[in-house]
């Protein structure tokens, strides 16, 4: 492609490079357009001899077509493609789910020339109809060489961004307290536990009290696995202050292993995720009280959508992970 200014007859056919307005100020052509007969003879008659156009050279491919290409190549599972207009193409979830982006595919993408590929951060919970990614073709056309290059990288490392469904799961939920604190551990904590989970489409099939002791938080984790909990959310009158705590005990004697304990997020340092027979536990922190966005709202739904979490993976929330709000 390349620019040039042309007299206003042998234009057509080619790309308009700017808006051009009338002498009100309205815009009568806008830039990009493709100049058929009938926008030559507006042309002429508002007295423009000449005019900036774009010329497709073979093998270019015009923006709307490269842009719909480009969105159809990185996009996977669960997603869909808004209409190109003007090079622009939105990718769109078509379901409950947590984004999952290849972040290194897509550096490599939008270091090539012409293409702008801006997701919503990864691991964001999305719903049905939300916009996780915009796709930007930058010049008005560009070579296809350059779209066959992003297909060589997806086919070498697979999309670049995909929804990974929230299916509805079962989960069990046991609050842990002393035997005064129970009334008051359940006030402060029942509503912003449920809640959380009813925004991500999860049964709860169990909610236990028990008592801040190994034994009794023990025999209610085997039971909450014979009932068929897929999730296990422990949250107590006091958080988990130490691996040698209640909870992890009671964990480990129920036959259950500890993956992490601590979190390089504030709130929320004091977390804990737990296996038992591949059932992931999450030993929420005191902040999860809070309606604010803490560390449970970073991990909980990943765990619903399947993933297995590892040390690797709360480590890596330091990053991002000093959520409090700054005074102004």
């Amino acid at each position: 492609m390349y620019w040039n200014k042309l007299p206003t007859a042998e234009a057509q056919g080619h790309l308009l490079v700017h808006n051009l307005a009338d002498k009100h100020g309205h815009h009568v052509l806008h830039k990009g357009q493709n100049l058929h007969q009938e926008a030559i003879a507006q042309l002429v008659q508002m007295g423009i001899t000449e005019v900036l156009v774009a010329v497709l050279e073979p093998g270019d491919v015009h923006e709307d077509v490269a842009g719909g290409r480009l969105a159809k190549a990185i996009m996977g599972e669960y997603l869909k493609t808004s209409r190109p207009a003007g090079g622009r193409v939105n990718l769109v979830s078509q379901t409950l789910g947590v984004v999952k982006i290849n972040s290194t595919l897509l550096r490599q993408i939008n270091h090539l020339p012409g293409l702008a590929v801006g997701t919503i951060p990864q691991n964001t919970v999305v719903h049905p109809r939300n916009l996780v990614a915009t796709i930007k073709i930058i010049p008005y056309a560009i070579p296809a060489a350059v779209l066959d290059q992003v297909d060589q990288l997806i086919a070498d490392h697979g999309p670049v961004i995909h929804i990974r469904p929230i299916p509805p799961r079962k989960v069990a939920v046991i609050l842990t307290s002393s035997p005064f604190g129970r009334s008051k551990t359940r006030e402060t904590l029942e509503s912003p536990v449920l809640s959380r989970l009813q925004a991500l489409g999860a049964e709860v099939i169990a909610f236990s009290e028990v008592d801040q002791q190994v034994e009794p938080l023990c025999n209610t984790l085997e039971q909450v696995k014979k009932a068929g909990a897929e999730l296990v959310v422990i949250a107590g009158e006091t958080s988990i202050m130490d691996i040698q705590d209640t909870t992890p005990q009671a964990i480990i004697a129920a036959g259950g292993t500890i993956e992490h304990y601590g979190a390089p997020v504030e709130p929320g340092n004091l977390l804990l995720v737990a296996y038992m027979d591949q059932i992931p536990i999450l030993g929420a922190p005191g902040c999860v009280r809070s309606k604010e966005t803490n560390v449970v709202d970073m991990l909980l739904p990943r765990l619903l959508a399947g993933e297995h979490l590892t040390a690797e993976d709360i480590i890596e929330l330091g990053e991002g992970g000093y959520m409090v709000k700054q005074a102004h």
